[in-house]
């Protein structure tokens, strides 16, 4: 059908559809307990009658006119070329599309802001702003590290809460059944994360047996997630330096 088309979906098991999420811009619930905090105390001050609801549907009907607003016109990214990836990131060619898709859409949202110029052809168009290119990698930034981990997102959440809890405790192994009763976890969802990590070697056995005692495991590398983000972070701003320097020069 006649595009452009917007499509989202959810899932739960990310890895299972990791074709269809390849295509897409991932983003996760934020699952923290301070998260859960806030949400229950919305929904007693929605009971208690202290939220505003009124107020809430004019902000509401207020986003929605901000899209009806939006006009059909096309968005040119002059810095294209400067734009590109970590090497870290799996599936650049779709990754890639995505990150600059996101940026023209950041500039089209920012339309009124832009200059509205007119191509040979009599074609109206809007320029993509340095502003927008360092919105939009602001944004993307997790998600393209979500595209540079090996690590499902909920795994990833999971490994680093081990570490944490390695380092706090100054040891440098733990048992899979000690650390369910830490964190209170279902077994079926420490034995999904423990069989993901184990597989891509993030952890090891080192002792123990199966049955009451269990199997004693230790971090293989605990530094890798500090030194994937600090390769994507200075990518980033690598680009936008190029960027940077690139208008000054004026070509």
């Amino acid at each position: 059908m006649e595009g452009p088309v917007c499509i989202s979906g959810c899932t739960t098991k990310e890895k299972i559809y990791e074709d269809n999420a390849n295509r897409c811009i991932l983003l996760y619930i934020d699952m923290s307990k301070g998260q859960d905090k806030k949400i229950m105390e919305y929904h007693a001050a929605v009971e208690s009658g202290d939220i505003d609801q009124e107020r809430e549907q004019q902000y509401k009907e207020l986003f929605k006119n901000i899209q009806r607003v939006l006009r059909p016109i096309q968005v040119n990214n002059p810095y294209s070329k400067f734009i590109t990836l970590p090497e870290a990131v799996f599936r650049p060619r779709r990754t890639i599309t995505l990150l600059r898709g996101f940026i023209k859409a950041v500039a089209f949202y920012h339309q009124y802001q832009r200059e509205v110029k007119k191509d040979k052809h009599g074609q109206l168009y809007i320029d993509v702003a340095y502003q927008d290119i360092e919105q939009g990698f602001y944004f993307m930034k997790d998600v393209l590290f979500s595209k540079s981990d090996e690590l499902a997102k909920a795994t990833r959440e999971f490994f680093e809460k081990l570490k944490e809890h390695t380092k706090q405790n100054g040891s440098s192994s733990f048992k899979t059944q000690d650390i369910r009763k830490l964190f209170r976890m279902e077994p079926r969802t420490v034995q999904r994360y423990m069989k993901e990590l184990s597989q891509y070697s993030y952890i090891k056995r080192i002792n123990g047996q199966k049955g009451r005692t269990g199997f004693e495991y230790t971090i293989t590398d605990t530094e890798e997630f500090n030194r994937l983000m600090t390769a994507i972070d200075n990518h980033i701003e690598e680009v936008l330096k190029d960027i940077r320097e690139h208008i000054q020069s004026g070509k």
